[in-house]
């Protein structure tokens, strides 16, 4: 390579296999070359967990701009970080559903202009989304719970992101033990735009261009990628090895779990394998 790097290929197998996978061989080796380079650790720093406080934390939350904000949800507390771990804010109050206060948070989803949203499964089972300012200011309240919106509403928020324009896509459970997942898309004012149902998601992540990226199992050793628009349509799915490969021999016997399923601005998806200890692009 013209900076001095170089890179390794090492072919395995019969010569009738190399002819067989010829195609896939050099789609291989073109990636290798012109992909994106292998992710770099650019920071780490503690977040002030003790026995005490942020124990049982939530996150971490990222914002565009690279701040970080971190949830404990037995503590109520929201603290949130600059890129480099400078401590920025600390707030939260534990109240019984009172405009402001936090119950069970959740998960938090910060908004294009910096606020956050903070889904809360409510003192009395009444899952709601408030909105904050990065101070802690109440902005406003979204209920989401099943009075409000009968055969609509959702138990247990576990997924929460805003889109670009600001509509807040809250993912959760149709009965508080048992039934399916249910999605719920708001206007940022509270209006319900669109719900839909489906079953076994494991994660997700908001994708550019209003979509969504989730993750199900596909069979007992590994977990398939789908995609869906805010109305619940089901646009694209592919497994864990994508879309521009077929499957090789032994893929049948990897494992693969997506534990968590992130995204970036171009729209490539990362998933974190708790299998592996690896991340997949």
């Amino acid at each position: 390579e013209p900076d001095g790097a170089h890179i390794l290929v090492i072919l395995a197998g019969t010569s009738s296999s190399v002819d067989k996978y010829r195609d896939s061989i050099k789609t291989i080796l073109a990636s290798a070359k012109e992909g994106p380079a292998p992710l770099e650790k650019a920071a780490s720093f503690p977040f002030g967990a003790t026995q005490e406080a942020f124990r049982h934390s939530e996150g971490p939350f990222a914002a565009a701009d690279g701040s970080v904000a971190v949830l404990d949800r037995f503590g109520k507390q929201i603290r949130i970080f600059d890129p480099s771990g400078v401590l920025l804010n600390e707030w939260g109050t534990g109240g019984q559903g009172e405009d402001g206060t936090l119950a069970w948070p959740t998960v938090v989803a910060f908004a294009s202009d910096g606020t956050l949203w903070v889904a809360d499964e409510g003192y009395r089972v009444d899952a709601h989304i408030q909105h904050f300012s990065r101070k802690g200011e109440f902005l406003g309240k979204i209920k989401a719970d099943s009075k409000t919106w009968p055969e609509k509403g959702i138990y247990k928020p576990g997924f929460l992101a805003v889109t670009g324009e600001g509509k807040l896509v809250a993912i959760g459970r149709t009965d508080i033990s048992k039934g399916k997942d249910r999605a719920m898309v708001f206007s940022p004012s509270g209006e319900l735009l669109s719900v839909w149902e489906f079953e076994g998601m494991k994660t997700a992540a908001l994708l550019p261009g209003g979509k969504l990226v989730m993750t199900f199992e596909a069979n007992d050793k590994s977990d398939k990628f789908a995609v869906f628009d805010l109305e619940g349509k089901r646009i694209a799915e592919w497994p864990f090895w994508g879309t521009g490969l077929p499957a090789l021999p032994g893929d049948e016997n990897t494992y693969f779990r997506a534990k968590f399923v992130s995204s970036d601005g171009g729209g490539r998806v990362y998933a974190y394998d708790d299998m592996e200890y690896g991340i997949w692009m």
